[in-house]
């Protein structure tokens, strides 16, 4: 089923895309079509990473929080020192008995395919219901069953 959508889209990337790929609505089917090819490709390896509790408390400290994809580069180390500001402030990791240290670290070390996933899991669980009972009581976020 092919369904028409209207997405506004910067002249930028527009460039981008026609270089790509003449045909403009083929250029944007194909780059979406990549972008989920990479999401679900780099599940295999993110299954496991991060435990319920961790998925929870980042979804609540990203909730609002939605990093540009001009800073995209930075990703992985945005993540991780976010993370940390947010311990030093406010120790919210004891609500989720997550071992901050430990959640920075694997953050750290993501690559920019797995950041990439991280944030649309991210992006996922804060369209979901019962995204506004974070904060209220702590809930167990599996990243691995979100789709």
């Amino acid at each position: 089923m092919n369904v028409p959508v209207n997405v506004h889209i910067s002249e930028a990337l527009i460039k981008r895309l026609e270089k790509r790929n003449e045909n403009l609505h083929d250029a944007v089917r194909e780059a979406v079509q990549s972008y989920y090819a990479l999401v679900d490709a780099t599940e295999v390896e993110m299954r496991s990473m991060f435990t319920d509790a961790e998925s929870a408390l980042l979804c609540e400290l990203f909730k609002n929080n939605d990093m540009g994809i001009e800073r995209f580069q930075e990703w992985p180390m945005l993540f991780a020192w976010d993370v940390e500001d947010v311990e030093r402030c406010e120790k919210i990791s004891v609500n989720y008995g997550v071992d901050p240290v430990l959640l920075s670290e694997k953050l750290e070390v993501l690559t920019h395919s797995q950041a990439l996933w991280l944030m649309d899991r991210i992006r996922q669980f804060k369209r979901r219901e019962d995204a506004a009972a974070l904060g209220e009581e702590v809930v167990q976020v599996d990243f691995a069953t979100m789709d």
